[in-house]
Parts: C-alpha cells; sequence; structure tokens
C-alpha cells in the first residue's frame, strides 16, 4: 500500500510537471496578440493626410483672384468712339425759289473747289431745299450753289440800258477822261494776262507750285477741274474773288503738293450764250492744269 501511495505522488508530480510546463504557452500566444501597433499608425497617417490636403485648396483661391484682376477692354470702346469723321458741311432746312445773278456751276459737294454738275445762267431759276454752314444752298437735283450766286429775285439787266444812256455825243469827253484812269483787269473787256499773272503769283508764292507755261500743254489728255468762267455781263467783284480762289481750290480740294507742277491756260468761248436780243455773248474759261513730276498729264514731264 506504501508502494502505491508513492507512484501515486509520482503520477501527481508528473502531471503536474506537464501542467507546469503546458500553462506557458497560453501567456506567449496572449502577449503576441497585445502587441499590435495599430493605433500608432492611424494617429501617424491621419495627420498627414490633412495637412497636405489644407494648403492645396489655398493655392487654387489665389490663382482665380489674380485672373479676375485683368479687365482692359472698355479702353477700347472709348478709342473707337473718338475717330468719328466730322462731316464737311452740317444743313438746315430751307425753301423756295432763287434766281442766278451770275453764270456759274453748281457742285456735288457744298465745299470750296469740289465737282461741278451743270453751268446756270444769269436768271436762271432754281429752288432751294436746304442751306449749309458753309454759305451754300441745296438745290432740288441735289447738288450745291453758292449763296453769293444766288438772288430773291431775278438781276435787271441793266448793262445794255446804261450802255445806250451812255451812247451821246456829250459823254465822249467824260469817257476819254475815264479811260486814262487805271481800269480794273477784272471789267471788260478783260485784261487776260494779268488775271493769268495773278493767278500764277498765288500758286507759286502762297503754295509753293511751279508754274510750267508750256505751248504744249492744253487741257486734252491732262488733269484739270472744272473751268472759272468769266463773261462780260458778270459782276466784276464776283469774277474778281473767283480768280483769286482758283490756286487754293485746286491746292487743297485736288490734293496737290508743294513742288507739283501747273498752268493756266485760258481758252475763249465765242457764243457763251445769248443776251435779251439774241447776240452772242462772248466768254473766257480759266483751266488750271495740274500734275506731278513723273506724270503723264505734262507732256513735258512723262
Amino acid at each position: 500500500m506504501t508502494v502505491d501511495s508513492s507512484e501515486t505522488k509520482e503520477e501527481t508530480e508528473s502531471t503536474t510537471t506537464e501542467a507546469a510546463t503546458e500553462k506557458p504557452e497560453t501567456p506567449a500566444t496572449v502577449p503576441a496578440e497585445a502587441t499590435t501597433p495599430k493605433p500608432s499608425d492611424t494617429t501617424t497617417t491621419k495627420p498627414s493626410e490633412t495637412e497636405a490636403t489644407a494648403p492645396a485648396e489655398t493655392t487654387t483661391t489665389t490663382t482665380t483672384k489674380a485672373v479676375t484682376t485683368a479687365k482692359p477692354k472698355p479702353a477700347t470702346t472709348t478709342t473707337a468712339a473718338t475717330t468719328k469723321p466730322t462731316p464737311e458741311w452740317t444743313e438746315s432746312k430751307a425753301s423756295g425759289t432763287k434766281y442766278v445773278n451770275t453764270d456759274c456751276y453748281s457742285r456735288k459737294k457744298a465745299v470750296l473747289g469740289a465737282d461741278t454738275v451743270k453751268l446756270y445762267s444769269v436768271n436762271d431759276k432754281v429752288t432751294v431745299t436746304a442751306n449749309t454752314d458753309t454759305g451754300y444752298f441745296k438745290l432740288s437735283d441735289g447738288s450745291f450753289m453758292h449763296s453769293d450766286y444766288l438772288s430773291d429775285n431775278k438781276v435787271a439787266q441793266t448793262t445794255t440800258t446804261t450802255k445806250k444812256a451812255e451812247a451821246p455825243k456829250p459823254a465822249t469827253s467824260t469817257t476819254k477822261k475815264q479811260e486814262s484812269k487805271p481800269k480794273s483787269i477784272y471789267e471788260y473787256p478783260f485784261d487776260l494776262e494779268a488775271i493769268k499773272q495773278v493767278i500764277v503769283n498765288d500758286a507759286v508764292n502762297n503754295y509753293g507750285l511751279i508754274n510750267d507755261d508750256d505751248p504744249n500743254w492744253t487741257p486734252e489728255g491732262s488733269s484739270w477741274s472744272a473751268p472759272t468762267v468769266i463773261s462780260k455781263d458778270m459782276n466784276t467783284n464776283i469774277i474778281k474773288r473767283n480768280v483769286n480762289e482758283i490756286a487754293e481750290a485746286n491746292f487743297i480740294w485736288c490734293q496737290m503738293k508743294k513742288g507739283d507742277y501747273f498752268k493756266v491756260y485760258i481758252e475763249t468761248i465765242p457764243d457763251l450764250k445769248k443776251d435779251e436780243n439774241g447776240n452772242s455773248i462772248e466768254g473766257y474759261a480759266i483751266y488750271f492744269l495740274r500734275c506731278q513730276a513723273g506724270d503723264d498729264g505734262n507732256p513735258r514731264y512723262p
């Protein structure tokens, strides 16, 4: 029986040692699961993600503000409005009938030296539709005539009656005295050479043009505006004014330049028109021929 108890003790001790040896396996497995560093991983990742996203949003907003500052478009619209051309003349309404007081042309524009439309004679009746700030009347056909050439009533042609009244012999002595006085070059019979010289001096001295009195240079095949027509029944002051405007009108409206060539060419018109008795009235057409050096308008400068 003693043997049995020792055996039992040995068995108990062996079972105890086995149990002692088996118990450490449990603590070895439990620490392995507890040492997982998940909390530390999550804390480090999240701050880095928030720091990266915040600066990206601020940069985008700054770029948008910089783009919206540049808007220079309104400046272009103001420039376009400034460059509108000013009109050559302005018109105001007018109506009525007027009479031409001297031989003259109507013109396409209400400016000095514009292209001519039609030749009118003394006492021709015209209808006006407007007047301009340049001193012209607009006619019913759309052309223009200077107000100096129009009157409200017909011009009394006193020239023929005056000549008849001056016919008696007692007046001869006074006529001789008047002839001794210097006569105006613009009175009939006109001093055509003196009139020509007035135009030449004006063109050369005031506008720097070059006079070329070549006899071969004629209006045929040359450049010229409508000629200025004068006749014995015209008013002396109007003839003088027209003659003094020839060089200026050609220089400005025909866009001539200093150093361009010109020639004053006067042509006789034997039967310009008829007077009340059916007699022919002689007239003269004054041409202002023009060309540049190298222009084929002048045969001397081909």
